[in-house]
C-alpha cells in the first residue's frame, strides 16, 4: 500500500512540474514577481512531496510487489535530485 501511495506522491510532483513549466512560459514583465513566487512555492511543495514519497517507498521495501516499490523509489529520487539541485543552485547564486 505504501508503494502505491509513493507513486501517487510522485505523480503529484510530476503534475506540479508541468504547472511550473506552464507558468514559466507565461511569465512576462507585468506578472513576473507573482509567478516567480508561485513557481518557488510549487518547487518547495514538490520537494516536500518527493521526500514524503521517498520515505513511503523505503517503508514499502518489504512488500511483495517489488516492481511498484522500485518505480516509486526511482521516481521520488528523480524529483528529489532535480529540485534539491535547483534549490542549492539558487542559494549559491544569491
Amino acid at each position: 500500500m505504501n508503494a502505491v501511495l509513493s507513486i501517487k506522491y510522485s505523480l503529484f510532483s510530476f503534475v506540479f512540474t508541468i504547472a511550473i513549466a506552464i507558468l514559466s512560459v507565461y511569465m512576462n514583465d507585468d506578472n513576473s514577481y507573482i509567478i516567480s513566487n508561485l513557481v518557488g512555492v510549487l518547487a518547495f511543495v514538490i520537494l516536500i512531496l518527493s521526500i514524503i514519497g521517498l520515505l513511503k517507498a523505503i517503508k514499502s521495501i518489504k512488500e511483495t510487489k517489488k516492481f511498484q516499490v522500485f518505480i516509486a523509489f526511482i521516481l521520488n529520487i528523480f524529483f528529489n535530485l532535480i529540485y534539491l539541485f535547483n534549490n542549492i543552485k539558487l542559494l549559491i547564486e544569491t
